[in-house]
């Protein structure tokens, strides 16, 4: 008999100890759903990953931080309960394909892409809900814009835009003439053919430094010579990505820009020096959709906000401290 109440007495003290571990680990309740410890550390390791691909800050302080993902993770909740209601949703062969086109803006396979998120702790399932999520944020906002003529920008509208652009911001609109030498140098290379290697190096570097053309360095120190011609900013589509260290901020006709490449990955070995020759605008023609989008983008990020704070006003929301 004491036995059987000892049992019964520990299965109790038990079975409460595990309750009061679920009931921690929820952080807080959004209408019927939750949050809890997992979803936010699960969060702040994509948040971590986006601000190391993005180049975007993050809060210093850990608290900061956690609030911010909590942010997040309750605005997503809103927004996916939201789109539940409405009937909007993705299905899992659109993330796929938007996840392929990563893939493929990044010259890498899905295979590929998947190994580089787990060395840099994120989980290919995370990541996943979050182009999911995004998606389904996108579609919900094109049925918003379907219904709102105001949404979508007039062509005078963009027209003024792209002018203003021109006066303020001519970098986002600019056509960059871009030339590139290139001396091959493969971490293979035996010790003396390096060292020749290295001094046609040293001297395409000096006389670089000394502001002769690009065309006449190639034929000078033998190395590859390339003239890309007018080409808009897009990594991987007009410039091989391992070029792009030249796009930073001063960008003027002849800046030069030159480095090395020791290995493989991310782009040929060797050495590399290019030069913007010429800078010109993008016609508006060519260049109207891209603003209509980018204009579409700041309207509906304004909208998103204004959004998600009328869902959160609406919401039962609880937070535990």
């Amino acid at each position: 008999m004491k036995k059987r109440v000892l049992i019964l007495v520990l299965l109790f003290v038990f079975a409460g100890s595990v309750t009061a571990e679920i009931v921690e680990r929820i952080v807080a309740r959004v209408n019927d759903d939750i949050v809890t410890i997992y979803d936010i550390k699960q969060q702040i390791a994509y948040l971590r990953y986006e601000s190391r691909e993005l180049r975007k800050p993050l809060p210093r302080s850990y608290r900061k931080l956690r609030k911010l993902a909590l942010d997040k993770l309750i605005n997503n909740l809103l927004v996916m309960q939201k789109a539940k209601k409405d009937g909007v949703a993705v299905s899992r062969l659109d993330v796929e394909d938007r996840l392929e086109k990563l893939a493929q803006s990044r010259k890498i396979t899905l295979a590929q892409f998947k190994e580089e998120l787990k060395k840099k702790n994120t989980s290919y399932e995370q990541y996943f809900d979050m182009i999911r999520k995004r998606l389904v944020i996108q579609k919900l906002f094109r049925k918003a814009a379907a219904k709102d003529k105001e949404f979508k920008p007039s062509e005078k509208e963009i027209q003024a835009y792209y002018e203003k652009l021109l006066k303020t911001q001519p970098q986002k609109i600019s056509m960059y003439r871009i030339q590139h030498i290139f001396i091959s140098l493969p971490p293979s290379t035996g010790f003396k053919r390096r060292m020749r290697v290295e001094k046609r190096i040293a001297g395409a570097r000096a006389a670089l430094k000394r502001g002769h053309n690009l065309a006449y360095i190639a034929r000078r120190y033998g190395a590859r010579f390339k003239d890309f011609g007018f080409v808009i900013l897009r990594p991987g589509l007009d410039l091989p990505r391992y070029l792009y260290p030249i796009f930073a901020r001063n960008m003027h006709a002849g800046k030069t820009k030159d480095f090395k490449i020791v290995d493989e990955v991310p782009g040929w070995p060797g050495y590399h020096a290019l030069k913007i020759v010429a800078v010109k605008p993008v016609p508006f023609e060519k260049i109207k959709d891209t603003i209509a989008s980018l204009m579409l983008h700041k309207k509906m990020a304004r909208s998103l906000e204004k959004w998600i704070q009328s869902l959160r006003k609406s919401a039962r929301i609880k937070i535990n401290s």
